[in-house]
């Protein structure tokens, strides 16, 4: 298990902290999705909860968090699939005078930019942008999406970020890992699991 942590630490690091190209077109008009309040897969009773306590998600069923405490800062959650295929992080944006103005404007287009930003100054490798950003709704809440990659799309990452009630912006990724030589869900089965994910944040 210790030797799988520390390969998936790199992994982890490396898919969220990367150089991102991005058109300013794209960030200027993202498309608008509605999603159904309920997942697509089965979700389990355990609890990923932010620091400050303003949001709540749901790990999938048969998941498990990982202690990677380490990893990078302002990670406050890291949960695993049975076969470590896939993983899920969750983490705050560091509030700086540019995003404490785009949370006071619930500019989601804005945030998007600087969650993208922010991912290019911890880079240590380059990142592509797979598709247009999307702002998905669900309800009433509101997330920022976009898919990305690193192996020239043979592996394509999902990150969602969004404003809590109290004024704090959290990004959730969703990262495809190669590591005991499993298969990886097809695209359309990591765009429902995501999503799934996304349906049971509450903030």
């Amino acid at each position: 298990m210790k030797k799988i942590i520390l390969i998936i630490l790199p992994l982890i690091f490396l898919s969220s902290c990367l150089v991102v190209k991005y058109d300013k077109k794209e960030l200027e008009a993202p498309k608008k999705i509605e999603l159904s309040p309920k997942p697509q897969i089965t979700m389990s009773d355990q609890v990923i909860r932010s620091d400050f306590g303003d949001m709540i998600a749901f790990l999938p069923e048969d998941w498990f968090f990982v202690n990677l405490e380490d990893s990078r800062e302002n990670v406050f959650s890291t949960g695993v699939n049975p076969d470590y295929s896939l993983s899920l992080v969750f983490d705050e944006l560091t509030k700086t005078d540019d995003l404490k103005r785009v949370i006071k404007n619930k500019n989601y287009t804005e945030l998007g930019k600087i969650s993208l930003d922010d991912q290019k100054n911890r880079s240590k490798a380059k990142l592509e942008l797979v598709n247009i950003f999307k702002e998905i709704n669900i309800g009433e809440l509101s997330f920022m999406t976009y898919y990305t990659t690193t192996t020239s799309g043979a592996l394509i990452s999902r990150s969602a970020v969004f404003i809590t009630d109290f004024g704090n912006c959290y990004r959730v990724s969703l990262i495809p890992m190669d590591i005991l030589g499993k298969p990886i869900p097809s695209n359309d089965q990591l765009d429902i699991i995501f999503e799934s994910i996304l349906t049971t944040v509450k903030y």
